[in-house]
């Protein structure tokens, strides 16, 4: 997703004249503020702050949509109210300003112009973040369709598309169509952005996630450390796209029995989410389960359960009671119950583990295959 460009000023003043008149209740100078602060949120922090005004600035242009030139104004603010909404893991929210941007593009303008690919891509990119993978997917390949066509097949905008599709085909267990797209979008990414861009870190991290996924170690692991290094040049050493980096590192490193490398990487990703998302976020909630993972693999089980059961608790609260996330971790849980001999307790999640995974993701998709080592560890251990 783009942050939403800025309003500039002339057209700014004409469009409040025009809603001085259809909104008397806002006087021109609160909306001029509300309009600037709404466009301008960029960290969590300001987007938390800032969309209870980006609500009160939708509501009052979408009352002036009658007049042709503002509806560019009423796109950006959706989007930049969409973006702040995702940054802060308020998913529902994000779609609900996606959806709404999408309908605005298609009836403005058909159904491919570059405005519709664009919501499009922010809509799919917030249904996969729910783990609504098949609609995500149908999505991006729409929006992917639309920019090459009107952009050309080696534009910036269809490497994102080409990216996020990628994304959501790994998460659907597709890893060898992740891949390929992956690379392909990366080296978009290097041709248009340059070698050094904070969207080519993410796109190394992308490919090497999909390469972790194949059991790739070593080759995963090069790049996530190039991705990192990135990050921390271009983006500072506190920022959400570090902490991902430290993550995805430490993640690759306890693939391959380094726990005590894995461990400090994962308390540290945690403590930067915790500052800079909030205490409750779907990212710091993934942080929990990661060290509480690297924990229970040590052996640290009275140390891991309360950071599962934590985790597990903040995932169904922010995503819903049916998530991939909160499948995965109730699985956690479970094994770390096993672990203490609470076994009936541990059968029990693991059931509901299985059923929603399969539920989800279908009986077929690889994740379903490599829970079966801790399924039937739990199940020996009650019997």
């Amino acid at each position: 997703m783009r942050t939403g460009f800025r309003l500039q000023h002339v057209e700014l003043v004409c469009l409040l004249m025009v809603l001085s008149v259809s909104s008397p209740a806002m006087s021109q100078p609160d909306l001029e503020r509300d309009i600037k602060e709404c466009t301008a949120a960029k960290t969590p922090a300001q987007c938390q702050t800032a969309l209870p005004t980006c609500e009160r600035v939708i509501e009052a242009l979408a009352k002036a949509l009658t007049v042709p030139m503002h509806d560019e104004h009423y796109r950006t603010t959706l989007n930049a109210a969409g973006e702040c909404a995702f940054q802060v893991g308020s998913y529902g929210n994000a779609e609900r300003y996606f959806r709404t941007m999408f309908e605005h593009a298609r009836k403005l303008h058909g159904a491919e112009h570059k405005d519709v690919a664009e919501s499009l891509n922010n809509l799919a990119v917030v249904l996969g973040a729910q783990g609504k993978y098949e609609a995500a997917e149908s999505l991006h390949r729409q929006a992917l369709e639309i920019r090459q066509f009107r952009l050309g097949a080696e534009h910036k905008d269809v490497g994102e598309s080409l990216s996020n599709l990628a994304a959501v085909l790994g998460a659907q267990g597709k890893y060898e169509a992740a891949e390929s797209l992956h690379r392909q979008a990366l080296v978009i990414g290097q041709l248009r952005l340059g070698p050094e861009h904070p969207d080519v870190a993410t796109r190394l991290n992308n490919l090497a996630d999909v390469l972790l996924r194949q059991g790739k170690y070593e080759a995963a692991e090069t790049l996530f450390r190039q991705a990192l290094a990135m990050s921390q040049k271009l983006l500072g050493a506190e920022h959400p796209e570090v902490a991902q980096s430290l993550a995805n590192l430490a993640v690759v490193l306890e693939g391959q029995g380094k726990y005590e490398a894995a461990e400090p990487l994962y308390w540290k990703a945690l403590a930067m989410r915790q500052k800079l998302l909030g205490a409750e976020h779907p990212q710091v909630a993934s942080s929990l389960n990661h060290v509480a993972s690297v924990l229970l693999r040590q052996g640290k089980y009275e140390a891991a359960e309360p950071l599962f059961r934590q985790a597990l608790a903040m995932m169904q609260k922010l995503l819903g009671a049916e998530h991939p996330q909160v499948a995965r971790s109730l699985s956690n849980l479970a094994l770390v119950l096993s672990r203490q001999g609470k076994y009936e307790a541990a059968e029990t999640l693991d059931r509901q583990a299985l059923a929603m995974v399969q539920k989800l993701l279908g009986a077929e998709h690889p994740e379903v295959a490599l829970r079966t080592p801790n399924r039937t560890e739990i199940a020996d251990s009650a019997a």
